[in-house]
C-alpha cells in the first residue's frame, strides 16, 4: 500500500535506529517526514491565510498587572507560547511567559517573578528572549536575584519547572561550573535541549535530555577542529545549535569575523582534531569555502549566517560577503572536507509573490518545519514586509502590511522566530497600523483547502487492508486529508499523543484518533478503544474545518501485523536480538536465544486501552491469547504486552527461538486470538 520507495528506505532507516534506542514507533514517524521532505525550488503562486490578532499591548493581563508587551512566540500544535517583555529598549519588564490558544482566546500564565527556581533560592528575576516550544514542552531562559542565568523546562500547559542547567552546572569537559548561555542561543525537539553555554576559558554547543539527564558535549573550545587546508587557525568557537528528530547541526568558526575567518556547519558531535594546522579540512555539511548555487563559480568567501535543523535537512541562510547576493539553502546530514551538496530554497534572484527580487541584505530571516520554510521580507520601497512560506515547489506570500488581522490592519511584520512555523500556520510579531504591538497566528483559510477524501486503509505493520481492531496503528491514504509536508506527531496537555495536527483529524464514529503523523495524501492514526464491541466503524477525515465522506470499515477484536525492517510488511522483521541488536541477515540470532517482535492490532487491554496513553506500568496485555509460530512451530512467549514508554497500540513480543532451527530466514506468525498476523514475515537465524 506504500505509495513511495523513498518512504520504504527511510522507514527501513529509521528501524535500524529505532530499535537500538526502543523508541520504535516514534523513529518511524520521523522517518516518514524525512521522506516527504524534497527539495524546494520556489515558484510564484498564492493563497490566501486568515490572520488573527492573538495578544496585544492593549489586552489586559488575566492576572490584572497591566496590558502584554508580547514578544518571541513559539507555536506548539494549537498554543502559542511568548514573552510578556524583554530586555529591548522601550520594551516592558520581562516577567513572564504565557500560552495562548487562538481557538479557544484561553491565556494562560506559565512562569512568573512569582515563580520559584529549581534548584536555587528565591524566584525568577527575568526572563530572556525566545522561549521555545515544542511536543508539549517549553524550554526558556530565567535568570535569579543576582542575574544569573539558566536553562529551565515546563509544560505548555502550566505545571511544575524542571531545573536543565545553571550556573551551578559542570561544564562537560570542564572542572568549573557554567557562568553564561548564549541569548536566544537553545532549540529543543521534544525530547532534547542543545544550547550554547560556557565558563572562563571554554564555550561551546551542548546537549541535555528535557528531564535534566545526559548533559554532554557536542563540540567546544577543548575540541577545535582543522579549518581549510594550511590555515593555522583551527575552528574553535562553536554557536547556534539547532536539533529536529535527534539531528544535531551547529555553526563552526575560526574568528567571530565572519568576512575574514573559516566557519562550517557540522551535523555531528566534533572530537579534537589530530593536527591542528595543515592537515585536510575537518569534514563539515557545508563550509565558507563552497560557492553557493546562486553563484558556484564566484571566487568570494561564502558567510554563513545561522541554520535550523527540519528533519535530515540543515536548511542554513548565508551570503556573498560584501554583496547583496545571498539566500536560504540548504543540505543533508552528511559531512565531507569539501563540505555537502546545496539547494536553493530562495535568493536573491527569486521573484518573490507581489515584491518581486529582493536583495539579501536585512532579507531571510526564516524558520523551518516538515519541508517548509517561512522567511521574512522587505520590498524595494523598505515600505512594506510580508512572510513567505516555501515548501512543496510552492512560493506563498502568508501575511504581511495591508492584511487585515480581525478588526485591525498590520502594518509590519517582524523575522519569524525559530520555533513560529508549524505545518502551514506561523505565529508572528508585528505592528498594527494603529501602533500597537501584537502576536498574530496565520493559517490557510477554509476556502483555499480543498475537501479531504479517503481512498484506502492499510494496518501501519502489515500493509493489509480489511477490518480494524482497537488500538490498530493504521495509514490512511487520501487527498487533502493535511499539509502538503508531513507534519510530526505531538503530545498534548496529558502527555498524550495529540489528537489534532496542523488543523487535521482522523476521526472514527466521531472519536478523534491519536495521529503519528499527517499529510495531504498520506496519514498514519491509531484506531480508538472505543471502537471495542461494534462491528463496524465509520472513518472521517477533517482539514482546516473541511471533512471527507465517510469511509466504513468492520470492526474485528484483532488484527495483528508484524513490522518489518523496510516497512512493506514483507521479509526481515522489525526484530531485535537478544543483546539489543538489530536483528538481519548478516547478524543473525542464535537458536535458543531470545528475540523481540513489535507488532500492533492486538485488540483490548487489560488495563483497558487509554487512547494516545504512553505505556507505564502495570504495563498493558491483551485480552485475547497471544502466540507466536517460527517456522510453523509454536514457541515459548516470554513476554507479550505494551511497547514500554511507546504509546498504546505498539505490542512488544518477546518469544525464545527453538533449538535445532536451520540457519536462514525463517517465517514468522503471530496470533491473536486465533487470528494470524500477514505471512512472509521471516528472523535472521544462524
Amino acid at each position: 500500500m506504500r505509495s513511495r520507495e523513498t518512504a520504504q528506505t527511510a522507514v527501513r532507516n529509521a528501524f535500524a535506529a529505532g530499535l537500538r534506542s526502543r523508541h520504535v514507533l516514534l523513529l518511524v514517524t520521523h522517518a516518514l517526514v524525512i521522506a516527504g521532505v524534497s527539495s524546494v525550488l520556489p515558484q510564484a503562486g498564492a493563497q490566501e491565510y486568515t490572520v488573527t490578532t492573538v495578544v496585544s499591548d492593549t489586552t489586559a493581563r488575566p492576572d490584572g498587572a497591566g496590558k502584554f508587551f508580547p514578544l518571541n512566540p513559539s507555536l506548539d500544535g494549537d498554543v502559542i507560547v511568548f514573552n510578556h517583555g524583554d530586555v529591548c529598549a522601550g520594551c516592558a519588564v520581562p516577567d513572564s511567559l504565557w500560552a495562548a490558544n487562538p481557538a479557544t482566546g484561553e491565556l494562560r500564565k506559565l512562569v512568573s517573578t512569582s515563580t520559584g527556581i529549581p534548584g536555587g533560592s528565591g524566584n525568577f528575576s527575568s526572563f530572556g528572549a525566545g522561549p521555545i516550544a515544542r511536543g508539549g514542552t517549553v524550554v526558556f531562559m530565567g535568570y535569579d536575584a543576582n542575574s544569573r542565568p539558566g536553562l529551565y523546562a515546563v509544560p505548555t500547559a502550566g505545571g511544575a519547572v524542571v531545573l536543565l542547567a545553571d550556573t551551578n552546572t559542570g561544564v562537560p569537559g570542564a572542572s568549573k561550573p557554567f557562568t553564561t548561555f548564549a541569548w536566544k542561543g537553545f532549540r529543543h525537539d521534544g525530547t532534547t535541549v542543545v544550547f550554547t553555554g560556557g565558563a572562563s576559558g571554554v564555550t561551546g554547543v551542548y546537549s541535555i535530555n528535557l528531564d535534566g539527564s545526559a548533559l554532554a558535549r557536542v563540540a567546544d573550545s577543548n575540541t577545535p577542529v582543522n579549518s581549510q587546508v594550511c590555515d593555522l587557525f583551527p575552528v574553535v568557537t562553536f554557536s547556534k545549535p539547532s536539533i529536529s528528530n535527534g539531528n544535531i547541526g551547529f555553526l563552526g568558526q575560526t574568528t567571530f569575523d565572519y568576512s575574514a575567518g573559516f566557519s562550517a556547519f557540522y551535523t555531528k558531535p566534533l572530537s579534537r582534531a589530530a593536527t591542528p594546522a595543515c592537515a585536510s579540512p575537518s569534514p563539515s555539511a557545508v563550509n565558507s569555502e563552497q560557492g553557493l548555487p546562486i553563484s558556484p563559480a564566484a571566487n568570494v568567501r561564502t558567510q554563513l549566517d545561522y541554520g535550523r535543523m527540519d528533519g535530515a535537512r540543515l536548511v542554513f541562510r548565508a551570503g556573498e560577503t560584501g554583496t547583496a547576493i545571498g539566500g536560504i539553502f540548504s543540505t543533508g546530514l552528511e559531512m565531507a572536507p569539501a563540505g555537502g551538496a546545496l539547494t536553493t530554497i530562495v535568493d536573491s534572484r527569486t521573484a518573490l509573490p507581489g515584491f518581486g527580487a529582493v536583495s539579501f541584505i536585512g532579507n531571510f530571516a526564516f524558520a523551518v518545519d516538515a519541508g517548509g520554510t517561512v522567511f521574512q521580507a522587505h520590498d524595494s520601497t523598505g515600505q512594506k514586509t510580508a512572510l513567505f512560506l516555501a515548501g512543496s515547489g510552492v512560493l506563498k506570500r502568508m501575511a504581511g502590511t495591508g492584511d487585515a488581522a480581525g478588526g485591525s490592519t498590520i502594518a509590519a511584520v517582524d523575522a519569524p522566530e525559530a520555533g513560529s512555523l508549524q505545518g502551514a500556520a506561523v505565529a508572528f510579531t508585528g505592528t498594527g497600523s494603529d501602533g500597537s504591538r501584537a502576536v498574530y497566528f496565520a493559517r490557510p483559510t477554509t476556502a483555499a483547502v480543498s475537501v479531504p477524501s479517503i481512498s484506502a486503509l492499510a494496518n501501519a505493520a502489515s500493509n493489509h487492508a480489511g477490518a480494524v481492531s482497537p488500538g490498530e496503528i493504521v495509514v490512511v491514504y487520501g487527498a487533502g486529508m493535511g499539509p502538503a509536508a508531513i507534519a510530526l506527531s505531538s503530545l498534548d496537555a496529558n502527555g498524550r499523543l495529540s489528537n489534532l495536527r496542523a488543523g487535521a483529524r482522523i476521526l472514527f464514529d466521531g472519536v478523534a484518533a491519536p495521529l503519528l503523523y499527517v499529510s495531504a495524501t498520506q496519514s498514519a492514526a491509531i484506531v480508538p478503544y472505543s471502537v471495542d464491541g461494534r462491528s463496524q466503524t465509520q472513518i472521517t477525515v477533517e482539514y482546516q474545518g473541511a471533512a471527507s465522506a465517510p469511509m466504513v470499515a468492520q470492526v474485528t477484536a484483532a488484527a495483528p501485523g508484524i513490522f518489518s525492517a523496510d516497512g512493506s510488511g514483507q521479509g526481515q522483521g522489525a526484530i531485535l536480538n537478544q543483546d539489543n541488536s538489530l536483528n538481519s541477515q548478516s547478524n543473525p540470532a542464535a537458536a535458543g536465544s531470545i528475540v523481540v517482535l513489535y507488532a500492533t492490532g492486538e485488540g483490548q487491554t487489560g488495563p483497558g486501552g487509554v487512547d494516545g496513553q504512553m505505556a507505564g506500568q502495570p504495563f498493558p496485555k491483551p485480552m485475547l491469547p497471544v502466540s507466536v509460530a517460527v517456522n510453523k512451530q509454536n514457541v515459548e512467549v516470554l513476554y507479550a504486552g505494551a511497547a514500554p514508554g511507546e504509546v498504546a497500540g505498539l505490542m512488544q513480543i518477546n518469544i525464545r527461538l527453538p533449538l535445532g532451527l536451520v540457519a536462514g530466514n525463517i517465517p514468522v506468525t503471530l496470533s491473536v486470538g486465533g487470528t494470524a498476523s500477514q505471512p512472509g514475515l521471516t528472523v535472521a537465524v544462524k
